[in-house]
């Protein structure tokens, strides 16, 4: 054998084409394979029919204000957090997009821009910036904010998950639960008795509306992707402090695409929030003994929308799948979402649409 055309003879040549779609659709990451598309013409023929893609924004257009004085607790925060900057951040996606010019660095502004090449993809995973001080990205016992939605055309349901703080037990806390462990879902109870105040109540209202505003705009960012790719047919949305989670399986994908096809208008607007029903689980202070932590103020709000019914099979889960996102609470998620449901009393609520 001659040395010299072995070391010239491309290795991936050896490689049948179902083993590269393989490597590829195992890569994901977006920027990536567009840096692979340039490696040969037998690469730029495969990556396009990647299945799976994942793609992070970078921080570019959300960058935190050092003058602002709002407070990581305050309506004032959630508010600018979860409203102002969702709106900020598409109206300047939108804007971009009138660029007749594409360049590389475009996918800081638009996925549909940063995607072009990639039409084949069925699986999207979007991981969208954050500033860093929002809700629940403090480890350090701060306050908590987790949130899952499901769409289709509209809203089909959200669950809130939040606490004032969330902290983990010391080792004496620790094995005081382990004595009363017998009467722990008695107190619980007699816990769960005690009224919200008015605080707690309006806090939460804006937790939950922040939530739905937030998942609202992550829909419109599927509507502006769905007819420029046709085979999509996943999609998720997430974003870097692993607080929100807006999933779309198949059938809502087909939803949402078969109804911005009949729509008589062209413009693509803001996802609208339905009229909504709400219940909501609250207990000042929720001991978890199985992950080993403490919330305090823990709240649960499921919400649908009102023309349907309230059933609550399978949402036990959701904590789980929070769970699944932060290895170091693992298991905190779920216990809690399993034990708030429990509570004998809750809040029934109702937000009109907006």
């Amino acid at each position: 054998m001659d040395p010299t055309n072995n070391q010239q003879q491309d290795l991936f040549d050896l490689l049948p084409d179902s083993i590269l779609h393989l490597i590829f659709t195992k890569l994901t990451h977006a920027p990536s394979l567009i840096r692979c598309l340039a490696v040969s013409k037998r690469f730029a023929s495969l990556i396009p029919q990647s299945d799976s893609v994942f793609l992070s924004i970078p921080p570019l257009l959300l960058t935190p204000n050092p003058k602002s004085r709002t407070t990581p607790r305050s309506p004032t925060f959630f508010l600018r957090k979860f409203f102002f900057n969702p709106f900020r951040f598409i109206r300047r996606l939108i804007t971009h997009t009138s660029q007749s010019t594409p360049r590389f660095t475009d996918w800081y502004y638009w996925p549909s821009v940063a995607l072009k090449e990639l039409k084949g993809f069925q699986s999207l995973h979007i991981q969208l910036p954050c500033c860093g001080d929002e809700i629940g990205s403090n480890h350090n016992g701060g306050a908590l904010l987790k949130w899952k939605a499901e769409f289709g055309s509209e809203l089909k349901t959200c669950v809130v998950l939040g606490a004032s703080s969330l902290r983990r037990k010391s080792v004496v806390e620790s094995e005081s639960s382990a004595v009363k462990e017998e009467t722990e879902e008695n107190r619980l109870h007699a816990e769960s008795e005690s009224e919200m105040g008015d605080g707690e109540l309006k806090s939460r209202i804006v937790w939950t509306i922040s939530s739905l505003i937030a998942a609202s705009m992550r829909h419109y960012l599927v509507k502006q992707m769905v007819n420029d790719f046709p085979l999509l047919k996943t999609v998720l949305i997430t974003d870097s402090a692993k607080q929100g989670r807006l999933c779309m399986e198949e059938e809502e994908v087909m939803e949402l695409r078969e109804s911005m096809q009949l729509s008589s208008s062209s413009y693509v607007e803001r996802s609208v929030i339905p009229d909504l029903k709400m219940k909501m689980w609250y207990v000042p202070v929720l001991d978890l003994p199985e992950a080993g932590f403490v919330m305090t103020a823990a709240t649960l709000v499921v919400i649908k929308p009102s023309g349907g019914g309230m059933g609550l099979d399978g949402l036990e889960r959701i904590g789980d799948e929070f769970d699944s996102e932060d290895g170091e609470k693992f298991g905190v998620y779920g216990e809690a979402v399993r034990k708030l449901m429990k509570l004998k009393r809750n809040y029934a609520l109702e937000v009109n649409s907006f």
